[in-house]
């Protein structure tokens, strides 16, 4: 049972290794014009990148606010191309974990009772007063894994477009139903003359 953290899926590339690829021409999804999904006072977006370099085809501006004091809050900027290189924000990328208040665990175990007790001990759940669950051992990590952890969710969601993307991606309080929805929405631009996101080559 994982843990909701990328850290198993960054061990199972390391040890598979990397082989340099020949000069090639890399297709991505840029956009050229604000595109946005809301749900209430949550949304996430994406908008144009001024003064695009070739090295910072992503640039994120995360926030997550859950108004429960066992849930810090947090924001997080990083440029995916340039970000990632650093040790500190790699790590706390990679050990993110997933969490949830403890009513939505209880929904998560009626519908799959095979989940009952084994994601107690891996995951951070909280009730609504912010106290830990029933069987945790303990809570986050480290202050900002919260918004660490929706921030990869969110490059997990965008990478269904199964293409990079040059954009600047704003969120606030992001989840997977408005991530994806957002992805449908760049694809769909990417279908329309004169979309606000086009697909383009690059040669590399």
């Amino acid at each position: 049972m994982y843990d909701g953290s990328i850290s198993h899926i960054i061990e199972a590339i390391d040890n598979a290794g990397v082989i340099a690829q020949e000069e090639m021409v890399k297709k991505v999804y840029k956009i050229t014009q604000e595109i946005s999904v809301y749900s209430g006072e949550r949304f996430v977006k994406v908008s144009p990148i001024e003064r695009y370099s070739g090295k910072n085809h992503l640039q994120l501006d995360v926030e997550v606010d859950f108004k429960n004091p066992g849930i810090p809050s947090g924001r997080l900027n990083l440029c995916l191309d340039r970000d990632v290189y650093e040790r500190r924000i790699m790590d706390n990328l990679i050990r993110a974990r997933t969490f949830c208040l403890e009513e939505e665990f209880n929904d998560i175990e009626k519908q799959e009772p095979g989940t009952k007790g084994r994601a107690r001990k891996y995951m951070v759940i909280v009730d609504r007063h912010g106290n830990p669950a029933v069987g945790q051992k303990g809570g986050f990590s480290f202050v900002e894994e919260p918004v660490y952890h929706k921030t990869v969710d969110l490059i997990g969601d965008l990478s269904l477009l199964q293409l990079p993307l040059i954009a600047h991606v704003q969120a606030y309080m992001p989840g997977h139903e408005l991530n994806l929805a957002l992805a449908r929405v760049i694809y769909e631009e990417t279908q329309k003359d004169n979309g606000k996101a086009q697909l383009i080559s690059l040669v590399q």
